[in-house]
């Protein structure tokens, strides 16, 4: 700070009258000068404060933009995968009901295959059966008549019991 003035000072007036209009001392120009040079300073300083912040944002605001795209990108690489994991997934199920469906079309062809073989096991039997019945008879006409009853009936027993025993359609 500089010294006081006094009141009946010259520079006193002299600044009084630069308030009224009145044409200013080199001292006052000096210091007019002095404070404009201080605020150009000062907007020059905010300007480049100003103008940092301005570039720093842009960065920040490219990053950002730059991460988000190769979110999206990785976002859309992860729903592709995911859609041929489901495709895969359908494909391996309808081979699996492929495999499922022909494997129950033979056991069914197995089965009536197993159920005719039965029916041709039977009837062989009955043939048999039916031929020995024949032998006994003829074998047993020259035995006793009251002999053959028994023979007979244990010989049809054997035949129903084998009969029933086979499996049926």
């Amino acid at each position: 700070m500089g010294p006081k003035k006094k009141k009946g000072d010259k520079k006193g007036k002299a600044g009084e009258a630069a308030e009224d209009g009145a044409p200013l001392s080199d001292a006052d120009k000096a210091n007019m000068f002095q404070a404009a040079l201080q605020s150009l300073q000062i907007q020059l300083g905010t300007l480049d404060i100003t103008r940092d912040m301005t570039r720093q944002y842009k960065g920040m605001q490219e990053e950002l933009l730059n991460r988000i795209n190769q979110l999206e990108g990785t976002i859309q690489a992860l729903q592709d995968e995911l859609e041929r994991s489901r495709l895969e997934l359908e494909q391996a199920v309808k081979e699996k009901d492929s495999i499922i469906a022909a494997k129950d079309k033979e056991i069914s062809q197995m089965r009536v295959k197993m159920e005719d073989m039965a029916q041709e096991f039977g009837d062989m039997l009955k043939e048999t059966l039916d031929r020995m019945r024949e032998r006994i008879e003829v074998n047993s006409t020259g035995f006793d008549a009251d002999d053959s009853i028994p023979l007979q009936r244990r010989l049809e027993e054997v035949s129903l019991a084998t009969l029933s025993e086979a499996p049926h359609k």
